[in-house]
This record gives C-alpha cells, structure tokens and sequence, in this order.
C-alpha cells in the first residue's frame, strides 16, 4: 500500500489537517475538497483557507484570497499513458509483477472501471507501490492475451492535474 502526501499552499494558522493530506488509495484521487487557484499556483487542502462567493445560481464557489479569482477542483492523474485505451470494456485487467523468470499476479479487474492506461498505472501505485510492473489485456471473448504496459511505475509520473476547460465553462456561466 502506497501513500502520496500532498501539502497546503494557504495562509490559515489553525490548520484542522496540520498543512499535510496523505492519500492512500485510488478512491481518493478525486482529491474532494481541495482547491487550486491557476493563476497563483497555490493548493488549499481544507476550506479554512479561502474565501466564496455568491454566483447567479445562488450558491456559493470558492476563490483564492489572493487574487479573487475562482478556484478548481482537482484529482490525481497519471502522466504517461493518457488518452490510451489499448483495451475494451469487456475485457479483463491482469496486473503482474515480475519475479526473478516468472511473474506474480496482483489484482484481476474488469476494464470497465477505467478509462485509459493512465489510470489503471495510478491504481496499480496505490495497490503496491513503486516498481515494475506489466499490465496485460485479456479478451474473454477471443481467449486472447495481450500485454498492454511493461515498465517502472513511478511517483515522480503522478501529477495533481485540473481542467481548463471546465474551468473556462464555469467562469463562461458565472458571467450570464
């Protein structure tokens, strides 16, 4: 089991979290509950450290107290493999790790759960760890197996990651 730890960029004194949030599983890559400003740079772990404001919806939206400006959410992402979907929805994930000839199989999931590569490389660091992995595809239907990722998982290829384009769909709705 893996852990990545991710530390508050605000300025609030009494911090409830003590500036530090660990994640230790993929459930918790969405990341709910922090806050990113793009035009600061900065990461608030906790609401404690930034400020809200009314929108034409009537419901309030975060922004930075720096700048005013209006904060996204964000979620951990892998950096390789985005966008690559080398297998269907109906076919299974077999997650293994090389052992001196041989390979030991870690985890069996169903496709469907993920949408590229990249994702299923960050549930893989969450379920053991940094190593070496090879991740194969197999077709149930065509009883046919392919490997999909051979190589080193790494933390320094996880990224804290947001949408500019949400981001620019919200700021867009905010102003009608």
């Amino acid at each position: 089991m893996s852990e990545i730890v991710i530390r508050c960029d605000s300025s609030c004194i009494s911090c409830p979290l003590g500036r530090v949030l660990a994640i230790r599983n993929y459930k918790e890559k969405r990341l709910v509950g922090v806050y990113y400003c793009p035009n600061c740079d900065k990461l608030s772990i906790c609401k404690r450290g930034i400020g809200f404001r009314i929108n034409t919806q009537k419901k309030l939206e975060p922004v930075c107290t720096n700048c005013r400006r209006e904060l996204v959410d964000v979620s951990l992402r892998y950096v390789d493999e985005r966008d690559n979907r080398p297998f269907n929805s109906e076919s299974l994930i077999i997650i293994r790790q090389p052992m001196k000839n041989e390979y030991t199989i870690i985890k069996i999931l169903k496709s469907v759960f993920f949408d590229d590569l990249a994702e299923i490389l960050l549930y893989s660091f969450f379920l053991k760890g940094e190593g070496e992995y090879n991740i194969v595809n197999y077709e149930k239907k065509q009883n046919r197996y392919k490997v999909i990722f051979s190589g080193f998982i790494s933390l320094n290829k996880i990224e804290i990651y947001y949408d500019p384009v949400a981001l620019v769909r919200r700021s867009y709705s905010y102003w009608q």
